[in-house]
């Protein structure tokens, strides 16, 4: 009995412990909350968030800055656009499977230059939970951000430009090409871009197309968007011979502005190089049997020359 007894404990202290992770369970609902403002402007607005735990979640609520490199600074700041905002609420805690709606203003100071501010509410995640005897300890950071882009006209004015385009192979013999190209805003107005790049065989078809659909997410001034796409697949099949044009557009949503590119190269199939190599050593074999027969008969005229000579 004791033997059995022993083994149940045994086996109950190799039953391993799972640790819950509240970054899974809690969902912020928007994530992002982009605003086109004026200075002087007072918005308010609501976000809410999930807990999909099955366990109560306790939230500890401060302010931070999202900055050009996409880190976080939860430092202490004064006079920056962290000021702009108020929630309503300083700390919660939220039940497993509830959900708790935040409500918070915006206050646009009217001395505030045009620009792009990205300030944040940030949840640090404070809970212990006991699951077979374990106590778990969480500690996750969850951001609500702003994209705010204070303007003095109240709307966007962003300038996409195309600043390089191009490929890779400017005369293409196998399948390996490559398109280059950067798109960047020239505007201090952010832009939401879409971006088409298409292959235009010499018939007029478009043998290859790649649309970048960037509209969710703002392109700033300082952060262009550079890409390699790989176009090989537009020539596995051995397209016909000719000059091929490789056309760009990039358009700003926000502005309906749009610039096109284009730039041209040249596709030679593999049979072609094939039959051209073969016809150029035809060539170079018939070219050789010429001169050989030519120098013999040179040589054959000059002994019957010489041997008339001495007759």
């Amino acid at each position: 009995m004791k033997k059995i007894f022993s083994t149940l404990i045994l086996l109950l202290l190799l039953i391993p412990t799972y640790k819950i992770s509240a970054e899974t369970g809690l969902q912020i609902t928007p994530a992002v909350n982009n605003l086109i403002v004026k200075p002087g402007d007072i918005v308010t607005g609501s976000f809410k968030i999930i807990n999909n735990n099955e366990f109560e979640t306790s939230l500890e609520i401060s302010k931070g800055l999202r900055n050009l490199d996409d880190t976080i600074s939860l430092d202490n700041f004064s006079n920056t656009s962290i000021d702009w905002i108020k929630l309503d609420i300083d700390n919660i805690t939220i039940g497993s499977q509830k959900e708790h709606v935040f409500n918070y203003t915006i206050t646009i100071p009217f001395d505030t230059q045009e620009g792009v501010y990205r300030p944040m509410f940030v949840f640090k995640l404070l809970t212990s939970i006991e699951d077979r005897g374990a106590i778990t300890s969480l500690s996750q950071l969850l951001p609500f951000q702003f994209g705010l882009f204070v303007s003095f006209s109240g709307k966007y004015e962003g300038d996409v430009q195309i600043d390089r385009f191009g490929v890779n192979s400017s005369v293409l013999v196998g399948t390996d090409q490559k398109i280059d190209f950067n798109i960047k805003n020239i505007n201090i107005s952010p832009a939401k871009p879409i971006i088409r790049i298409q292959i235009v065989s010499p018939k007029g078809d478009v043998i290859y197309q790649s649309v970048q659909n960037e509209n969710l997410s703002f392109l700033f001034k300082d952060k262009p968007i550079t890409n390699t796409l790989d176009a090989s697949s537009a020539f596995v099949t051995e397209p016909e011979f000719g000059r091929y044009s490789v056309e760009i557009l990039t358009k700003d949503t926000l502005t309906d502005k749009a610039q096109t590119a284009k730039v041209y190269f040249w596709f030679i199939p593999q049979n072609i190089i094939y039959i051209v190599v073969s016809i150029l050593v035809l060539i170079g074999f018939i070219s050789l049997f010429i001169f050989r027969f030519k120098k013999n008969k040179r040589k054959i005229n000059k002994e019957d020359k010489h041997l008339f000579m001495y007759k």
